[in-house]
């Protein structure tokens, strides 16, 4: 069979005639169009002549002896890529040989049609209604929320919380700075008693003394601490849903089944939850048994499949992306 030249060709994939596809020479392509208005019948004893297909020139009758009464010759059939029917399948091939043209663009898995172009063509593959853009990776549903909110991760977690610690440890410093210099005084004088003691070789300051002489100090600073914190943490989670170090960061706070402000029981849950340590740390042994609270709260999201630390958790709630 002689090699068709490329063209528009009635479509041999659609039942009717109205539609025509281009034909590239070596096989169809995904580009259709509607077949363009038929030209009127010829009037009754004109000489037939059978259309060519889109885009291929008629070939003209060969001319007739003036006299003859044999009818003019008949054009050639019009020829399609497989043969004189335009609706004509490609021919037969051998077992584990690849049809004519090639085989036909296969749907990715989930794709409800084949919409892919052919190879070499500058179109890109269409996608079906309401998938993501060609070439996004799959989404982990571990990183989202069920409504598809952005989850944030550990280190910038971290990040956000190493700046509000500054922060609120700042502000608690210069509040407490005079119960600071009380502790910081009380220090230099058991160290300088102990050195004396070292050199003179006299009896060592109590160490259990000392501790006692700034535990009303160190109290005063804890609770300062507290106070900052809860007002720092509370305040800023009910009014923007975000302290200014997940603010600098592009974090938020939001609960986990639904977005929108945060209310006053949920925001309070929340920081208890991450506090509590800190609310034992003045009672002896609870204190050192609760600190290991904190770390074990801030590594939890690492591990647990909605990325919720402990408090979180026991608000119900996510830290979620903003940019």
């Amino acid at each position: 069979m002689s090699q068709m030249q490329a063209g528009w060709y009635p479509d041999p994939m659609s039942s009717g005639t109205s539609v025509v596809r281009y034909w590239d020479g070596t096989r169809w392509t995904q580009h259709v169009q509607a077949a363009p208005e038929q030209p009127a019948a010829p009037p009754t004893g004109s000489t037939d002549q059978q259309t060519a297909p889109y885009g291929v020139a008629p070939t003209a009758p060969e001319p007739t002896a003036p006299g003859s009464s044999s009818p003019p010759t008949q054009p050639p059939p019009a020829a399609y890529p497989f043969g004189t029917d335009p609706h004509a399948g490609p021919p037969p091939v051998a077992p584990g040989q690849p049809p004519v043209g090639g085989y036909p663009p296969q749907p990715y898995p989930g794709q409800p049609y084949a919409g892919q172009p052919y190879p070499g063509s500058p179109y890109p593959p269409a996608p079906y209604p309401g998938a993501p853009p060609f070439g996004t990776p799959w989404a982990n549903p571990r990183d989202f929320t069920p409504d598809g909110e952005r989850l944030s991760g550990w280190w910038r977690r971290f990040g956000a919380y190493v700046i509000d610690g500054l922060i609120t440890g700042l502000l608690g410093f210069l509040i407490g700075m005079p119960w600071w210099r009380r502790i910081v005084s009380a220090y230099i004088e058991f160290i300088n008693a102990s050195i004396d003691a070292a050199e003179q070789g006299g009896q060592a300051p109590d160490p259990q003394s000392f501790a006692d002489q700034v535990r009303p100090e160190l109290s005063v600073v804890v609770v300062i601490a507290i106070v900052i914190g809860f007002v720092y943490h509370v305040g800023f989670l009910r009014w923007r849903a975000a302290t200014p170090g997940k603010m600098a960061l592009g974090l938020k706070v939001r609960l986990r089944d639904a977005p929108g402000p945060l209310s006053w029981s949920t925001v309070l849950m929340r920081w208890l939850g991450q506090n509590i340590a800190s609310l034992f740390s003045l009672i002896p042994l609870v204190g050192s048994l609760a600190a290991l609270y904190t770390p074990l709260d801030g590594l939890w999201p690492l591990w647990d499949p909605h990325r919720q630390a402990i408090h979180d958790k026991i608000a119900k709630t996510n830290v979620v992306r903003t940019r």
